[in-house]
């Protein structure tokens, strides 16, 4: 009887310390899905960022070419580097 008292109790500690190791893991894993969640999330927002920028950056240049044409000018040296500076800037 005080054999198999001692077999349960030793099931019993193997059985309890797989369930920690388990537990570790999944906390483990947890973390590891929030840190992937967030990296995606940062890599979207970038992402959409830049998006914005370069649209800001076209519809910029656009805006210096309607003046152009507009006022019957030319694009002159310094229109051409404020456009590459404002481009610049901002991507």
């Amino acid at each position: 009887e005080g054999d198999v008292e001692e077999k349960l109790n030793k099931s019993k500690e193997e059985g309890l310390d797989e369930l920690k190791k388990r537990e570790a893991l999944n906390d483990k894993l947890e973390k590891e899905s929030g840190e992937l969640k967030k990296e995606k999330e940062d890599e979207t927002r970038n992402k959409k960022k830049s998006e914005e920028n370069i649209n800001n950056a076209i519809q910029h240049i656009q805006q210096l070419n309607n003046w152009n044409v507009e006022n019957n000018h030319s694009e002159n040296t310094w229109d051409k580097q404020r456009m590459i500076n404002w481009v610049q800037t901002r991507t």
